[in-house]
């Protein structure tokens, strides 16, 4: 039997369980109003957590090894999933983005699997004693053009916020692996023309680039979303005004359930609430890093990295967004948003990091010479 990793497994459960209770507080009116009962989301969301606590656990005892020889059929299927959703009649549109691929009264969102795909490959390219990772076209040329074929697909949808945690965990993992400082700074000032292209020539964009930089100037519109969820933290306080007792999420606050979850925990949980979330997320993280420090194995090692910043960075950037830090993104809170293919994929990652927690190559952390056992 296996050793369940807890200091990453329970904080991943925990707020798995949070988010059901906080899914359904944020979702019961909007789905009683609108889709003519109040179970609506909270029953969806449970049955994909259901399936994610099952691919969590499945990863927990699959091999990771053969995830890394599986990586060019996963890329590839990735790769089809993304071309696929953007045909006419197969993808599903929502908010003007066609992101998802429907299946019965339930749809998942290939994007979210392009994440894993990424790291997958990444940490097994990098991983190869053959690679030179110093070399500019071995250590970002040839890895570059398998994170384009999976960025640009992304970007038409459109899903800008998606295409940045894939360019930032692409630069992250490589630079981790041993690639030259010089070349990320090159290449982040490279692509920074880019983006800023892809924002102000985006209407839609520059309108929440706009909304952030003075939500105010424009109340009723492009400032309404980040206006009600700065009110719903101030309206909880420290301790908040209790469960189920918010009421910025009562049509004032869009996408409570969603992207602006954490904005309800702010105003029904308080501060004490949005910390304990950000505690949860705090442990994954170090027990994530730990993992990856401890592993021998430079697969392993660059897997646990990967999979680790892709949760804590998702994290942090919808933190920032619902405190009016960032612009809006469009990005969930792992774990805890409604969001099936997300919690799906979250709770597969975290399985990952069990797994490789688990393996026999994962060894403790060398003490230094002359240190006492």
């Amino acid at each position: 039997m296996r050793r369940y990793d807890y200091l990453l497994f329970l904080p991943a459960i925990a707020l798995a369980a949070a988010g059901l209770v906080v899914v359904y507080s944020a979702s019961a009116e909007l789905a009683r109003e609108r889709l003519g009962g109040e179970f609506y989301f909270l029953t969806r969301h449970a049955i994909y957590l259901g399936v994610g606590l099952a691919a969590c656990l499945f990863f927990a005892h699959f091999p990771y090894k053969t995830i890394g020889k599986l990586a060019p059929l996963i890329v590839a299927g990735t790769l089809a999933l993304l071309v696929v959703v953007l045909l006419p009649g197969i993808g599903v549109t929502r908010g003007g983005a066609t992101r998802w691929i429907g299946l019965g009264p339930f749809s998942f969102q290939p994007s979210e699997g392009a994440k894993v795909a990424l790291v997958v490959y990444l940490a097994r390219y990098a991983a190869s004693p053959k690679r030179d990772l110093s070399s500019f076209q071995e250590g970002w040329v040839k890895p570059g053009i398998m994170a384009l074929l999976l960025v640009v697909p992304v970007l038409l949808q459109p899903d800008f916020g998606t295409s940045v945690t894939l360019t930032t965990t692409f630069l992250a993992v490589l630079f981790a692996a041993g690639t030259r400082l010089l070349y990320p700074f090159a290449i982040g000032g490279a692509l920074a023309p880019l983006a800023a292209f892809l924002v102000l020539h985006s209407e839609y964009r520059r309108r929440r680039l706009m909304g952030f930089l003075d939500p105010w100037n424009d109340v009723t519109n492009t400032g309404f979303q980040i206006i009600q969820s700065l009110l719903a933290f101030h309206g909880g306080g420290i301790l908040g005004r209790g469960l189920g007792e918010g009421r910025q999420k009562l049509f004032f606050l869009p996408e409570a359930h969603s992207d602006f979850v954490l904005a309800v925990v702010g105003e029904e949980l308080g501060l004490l609430g949005v910390a304990a979330v950000f505690l949860c997320f705090g442990l994954i993280v170090w027990r994530g890093y730990q993992v990856a420090i401890r592993c021998n194995d430079p697969f392993g090692r660059l897997l646990a990295f990967g999979l680790t910043t892709l949760i804590g960075l998702q994290a942090f950037v919808n933190g920032a967004v619902v405190l009016g830090l960032m612009p809006t993104k469009g990005l969930t809170l792992p774990l805890v948003s409604y969001g099936g293919t997300s919690l799906v994929v979250t709770l597969a990652m975290v399985g990952i990091l069990m797994n490789v927690s688990a393996s026999a190559e994962a060894a403790p952390v060398p003490r230094a010479e002359g240190v006492p056992a």
